[in-house]
């Protein structure tokens, strides 16, 4: 019974901590929509203005620099989403473990015992 108690007790934890993780996930959703809501926002600026400063001079300096800029930030939205893949795997190998530990503590208890009774 103390260990479906403490299986009960350790559920419990394990779904408030999902439902907090959810929370973030969300909020971290919104907050994503909102930035490409902006973003799509200032890119047509940034390309009406680029348009502009290339009518005026083709070879300025800016043009090399907001290419520069433009490559660099598709760079980082693919490490983005290696990140966020990353963490994914970071949350289901935790539960993972979460869901082994115990039964590698009663393996890593009872190992003595095994070790000793041959003698």
């Amino acid at each position: 019974m103390k260990e479906l108690e403490e299986l009960r007790l350790r559920n419990q934890l394990l779904r408030a901590e999902n439902a907090e993780l959810q929370s973030k996930l969300e909020d971290e959703r919104t907050q994503r929509r909102q930035s490409q809501l902006d973003e799509n926002h200032y890119s047509l600026e940034a390309k009406a203005c680029r348009e502009a400063i290339e009518k005026i001079d083709s070879k300025a300096q800016v043009l090399a620099l907001h290419d520069e800029l433009h490559h660099l930030r598709k760079k980082c939205d693919i490490y983005a989403a290696a990140l966020e893949e990353s963490r994914s795997y970071f949350f289901e190998m935790k539960r993972l473990y979460m869901e082994v530990s115990p039964h590698l503590r009663s393996f890593s208890g009872d190992a003595p015992a095994h070790h000793a009774a041959p003698s």
